[in-house]
């Protein structure tokens, strides 16, 4: 037995061609017009509606962004990173957190995408968050790179401020003159920390 039924075709399907492909009774109905009415067989109608091409913008890096050496520089602090956050914590990041916590401090959808000009705050940004790490109380026991990092540091800041024959001086006052390799960790990071007030009295005097 059939039946008729009868209902408006609006919207996004308006134009459409509608199919009734209930078994057995499968049957166009021409073109459909927005407002219209249809009348056919019992069945469910089924509408084809041809896709939407959707659009993708895809901005490929320029001049103007960080260069070959500078994207290997970002890529080795992250993989610094990884490593010590692994060593150190618990529950560590991996290279998809650091990345996109990176990228979302510079305000871009890629590394790739960080301009030029921006490179030193990308760098500053992952030398400050391995600063952190190896501030952390179990990072002499568990960072096997803990000491030469701070060797590093202090002699590069010391070179960075003008100040590249402070050292001597420094380790007389404090530890009798002995070397940095010969002093503890709590020393060594004594000498750390007193150089790194060294590095921010001289960016408050402008200096640097």
């Amino acid at each position: 037995m059939k039946q008729e039924f009868q209902g408006a075709i609006e919207g996004d399907i308006a134009g459409r061609d509608v199919i009734n492909d209930a078994p057995g009774n499968s049957i166009r109905i021409g073109r459909i017009s927005g407002g219209n009415n249809i009348i056919g067989q019992t069945g469910d109608i089924h509408l084809q509606v041809a896709a939407r091409p959707r659009l993708k913008v895809v901005i490929q890096p320029g001049p103007e962004h960080i260069s070959p050496a500078q994207k290997v520089r970002l890529k080795d602090l992250v993989n610094e990173v990884v490593a010590l956050e692994t060593a150190i914590k618990r529950v560590p990041k991996r290279h998809a957190t650091v990345w996109s916590a990176l990228t979302a401090k510079l305000k871009v959808t890629s590394y790739h995408l960080i301009p030029a000009e921006n490179f030193a705050q990308a760098e500053a940004y992952l030398q400050t968050w391995l600063a952190r790490l190896r501030s952390a109380k179990s990072a002499p026991a568990k960072d096997a790179d803990w000491r030469n990092s701070r060797y590093r540091y202090i002699h590069a800041v010391l070179k960075e401020i003008g100040q590249p024959d402070a050292l001597p001086q420094l380790l007389a006052d404090r530890y009798s003159g002995r070397s940095l390799k010969d002093l503890s960790a709590l020393e060594l990071e004594a000498v750390y920390r007193a150089v790194a007030e060294r590095k921010k009295t001289a960016r408050r005097n402008g200096a640097l």
